[in-house]
């Protein structure tokens, strides 16, 4: 018989997963905002003025500040999540949701590094695991479900 109190497995992977997109997001943001007027000036269009290419360089700078932030911010809640605590389930679900939308708009207004995207994949994956019932199930307090048992 397994303990009713021992975490669920795909609690554990979601979990894990959120921390290695946010560990992605995080090391995407930091190279976005390391990124040099040298580099991008070398890749860039002659006929591209450098009032032009300072602008977009601010830009990429902004998306990978907000990268940076988003992850750590993640990568909190996700570790809380491991607590038993609904409130930190939930909140590293919407956060995850609302980075995973907002770094893909940002990828196409903005543009951001490829190690950036990729945080998206484990992302997705942690969302729907989170929210299986298994998942669901161990985070509702003990009260509650001998309550519905009852009722």
């Amino acid at each position: 018989m397994t303990d009713p109190q021992a975490r669920p497995r795909v609690v554990d992977v979601g979990v894990w997963l959120v921390l290695g997109g946010a560990v992605l997001l995080i090391f995407g943001g930091l190279m976005s905002i390391t990124l040099k007027f040298e580099t991008v000036r070398s890749v860039a269009d002659e006929s591209m003025s450098d009032e032009a290419l300072n602008d977009y360089l601010t830009l990429h700078r902004g998306a990978g500040v907000f990268c940076l932030v988003a992850g750590l911010a993640l990568a909190f809640v996700a570790s809380k999540t491991r607590t038993r605590d609904e409130r930190f389930r939930r909140a590293t679900v919407a956060l995850s949701l609302a980075g995973i939308v907002l770094v893909a708009v940002l990828s196409l207004l903005v543009g951001t590094n490829m190690i950036a995207l990729l945080s998206m994949l484990p992302l997705i994956v942690a969302v729907m695991l989170l929210r299986r019932p298994a998942a669901t199930g161990w985070f509702t307090p003990a009260a509650t479900r001998t309550e519905d048992l009852d009722g």
